[in-house]
Parts: structure tokens; sequence; C-alpha cells
């Protein structure tokens, strides 16, 4: 587990800041994986191509190389802030061999995605994520406490994804996520929410399934259904279902907002 951990972060190594993500209107393209995504209106956007005095770093009280660094250690392509209730929007690419197998989640059977999705609301399996920080030099603290409560399989056309609730409480404040992950071309992609205060609304969980309804490919592979196989042994499952839980720990750790705007939005309140 430790050399697939390691794996996904030392994709930053390979990753170059001009991978960046182009914007029509509220429709943004990250021409490196040949996707395209909308994200919400009335949010404030940040994609790798920000310029660096851009208004929207200061009111955000953000550092402009910090954002970058942050963007190409967790391999986000853009990132949208509400600050009114105080939410953030993650989209993140990840690369890795296990993903490259599986190649696309719509070649799996619901029973194989319920399989994953179990093992990661197993308590053996989700204490695994308070782990990652002694083992691969992350900080244990920024991982550790996260709770996944729930799970659903959402189809659209040609993407699969699994949706994972889940909350992180630190210093008596509880955060709360929905993710909608997939795999298609051999890549994952996430689309998280993180909800400060603690509520994911009816109205933001039905928004961030229009923006995972949104996401289309110039380009989908086709590969041969005869992959399953490898699958359908319980091992397989829990080593890919792992992986799986690496990039949700992931995606807690990643915190485009401040202090600064979380103190704001408390007074705005």
């Amino acid at each position: 587990m430790k050399k697939i951990v390691l794996s996904v972060i030392s994709i930053v190594i390979v990753m170059s800041f001009f991978s960046l993500a182009y914007a029509q209107g509220n429709e943004y393209e990250i021409a490196e994986f040949d996707l395209k995504v909308e994200l919400p209106e009335g949010w404030i956007a940040l994609t790798r191509d920000i310029e660096e005095n851009n208004p929207n770093l200061e009111e955000l009280g953000l550092n402009y190389d910090e954002l970058l660094a942050q963007f190409d250690q967790f391999s986000i392509y853009l990132g949208s802030v509400r600050t009114t209730p105080l939410t953030e929007i993650v989209v993140s690419v990840i690369e890795h061999e296990d993903y490259q197998e599986i190649n696309n989640f719509n070649l799996l059977h619901n029973e194989q995605l319920d399989e994953f999705c179990r093992h990661i609301m197993s308590e053996e399996d989700n204490d695994k994520i308070t782990n990652f920080g002694e083992e691969n030099s992350i900080d244990a603290s920024e991982i550790e406490n996260v709770k996944y409560s729930g799970y659903n399989i959402y189809k659209n056309n040609d993407i699969t994804y699994v949706v994972l609730d889940s909350s992180r409480t630190t210093q008596n404040k509880t955060v709360c996520y929905q993710q909608y992950t997939t795999i298609v071309n051999g890549n994952m992609i996430n689309i998280t929410l993180k909800e400060y205060e603690c509520e994911v609304t009816p109205e933001d969980s039905n928004l961030l399934k229009n923006i995972a309804t949104s996401l289309t490919f110039g380009h989908i592979d086709e590969k041969d259904k005869s992959i399953l196989g490898k699958f359908e042994s319980n091992n397989s499952v829990k080593s890919v279902s792992y992986s799986l839980i690496i990039a949700g720990a992931l995606a807690f750790i990643i915190v485009i907002v401040t202090n600064k705007v979380i103190d704001k939005s408390k007074d705005t309140n």
C-alpha cells in the first residue's frame, strides 16, 4: 500500500503547470485529459492558468505560488469557492496504474462497485486512513477522523460514478463532504464538495450532481470487458478499494480557502 500511496503522490513530479484548464463561459476544458466540465455561476473559479494579480486571490486570502503548488501536489485542475455559505468544489484528475487496469467504471458491474464501497465504509478499511500520514510522510493530523457515512452509484450515459458521503471533525469543528468519483480512460476523476458548515443541503447536493452530469470527454477508450475477470476475487477488490480510499483521503487535505475567508463567512452569517 505504501507503494500505491507514494505513486499517487509522486505524480506531481511529472505533471506540468502548463497543463491548464481553459474556460468558455462556465464550461472548463482540461485539454490534457480531453474533458470538459461546467462549474456553477456566481462562484469564484480558480484554475491553473490564474494570473498572479487576479483579485480573487486577495479576496480569498490566497498566495499565488502556494495555490499553484497545492494544485500541482494534489492533482487539482479546477477549484470553485462560494463564500456564503462557505463551500468549495475541487476537481482533480489522478493517474495511477490501478486505474489504468480498470480503465472505466462503466465496465464494472454494480455488484463490484458496491463491493468497493462496502470496503470503504467498513471500519477496518476506514481506519487505514489514519495511518497514511505516518507511513507515507503525510501529516496524519490532516486526514485523521474522516468518517464515511454513505454511498450510492450514479450512472450518466458513458460515465459511472461512486458517490461518497463523509465528514471530518477536528478541534470540535466538523466539515462535510460529498464526492463523485469515477474512472474514465484509465484516470480517476474526483469532483468533491466541501461544506464548512457541515450540512450538504439538497440544493448543494443537486448542484454537485449537475457538475458531475456536465462532465464530458472528447473520446472514451473502448476496452474488452474480459478485464472484469481479474476483479472477481476479494483481494483484487480490496486492492482497488484501497486506491479509492487513498484518493479520497487526499481530497480531504485539500484546503483552498483560508482562515481569512472562514472568519469573513462567520461575520457575514
